[in-house]
């Protein structure tokens, strides 16, 4: 996401309006454990505010494919956010403002840190998900009522462990 600022460089106070619509990895090559649906729709507007600084914000969102917290099952997550950030050609070194060169902005980096900082920490399928059973895993949402009574030996994939848990009990 190249956004070109000449036609507004040498007058502070003027600003352009841009539209991208770019796919995550090719904003952020090499997240490839952070996937989306679609592409990444960024609008907004880039500010001269004088001095070799511009001033962009922005309102980004996409569709973002995750799992259930408590279900594990496959969810897309829809996360909108607003950027708003300065680039200057010679940050002081505390300036936390993204660096630019030339006439244009790579809004790549900027995009990328609002999207991910949006990203929920947990996402659910339906704020009613019931979630896996703690004794055989079984799908709550799917079958509400599990027939493992508290038994770890129900389910087959369990089996290894409940050997080792009833090993435990005989030697006490």
């Amino acid at each position: 996401m190249i956004l070109d600022i000449m036609p507004i460089s040498h007058s502070p106070g003027e600003s352009i309006p841009f539209e991208f619509h770019e796919a995550f990895d090719r904003i952020s090559p090499g997240e490839d454990d952070i996937r989306f649906a679609g592409l990444v729709n960024v609008s907004g507007r880039a500010v001269n505010i004088g001095e070799g600084v511009f001033e962009v914000t922005a309102s980004a969102d996409a569709d973002w494919l995750s799992e259930c917290s408590r279900c594990l099952a496959p969810i897309a997550v829809h996360v909108k956010t607003r950027l708003c950030e300065r680039f200057v050609k010679t940050p002081a070194p505390d300036d936390d403002a993204y660096q630019f060169t030339g006439d244009s902005l790579d809004l790549d980096l900027f995009v990328r840190d609002g999207i991910l900082l949006a990203l929920p920490s947990q996402a659910l399928c339906s704020p009613s998900c019931r979630g896996l059973c703690p004794k055989c895993g079984q799908n709550l949402n799917i079958n509400p009522h599990c027939s493992c009574e508290g038994s770890l030996s129900s389910n087959p994939r369990m089996a290894a462990l409940s050997a080792l848990l009833n090993d435990d009990d005989e030697e006490v």
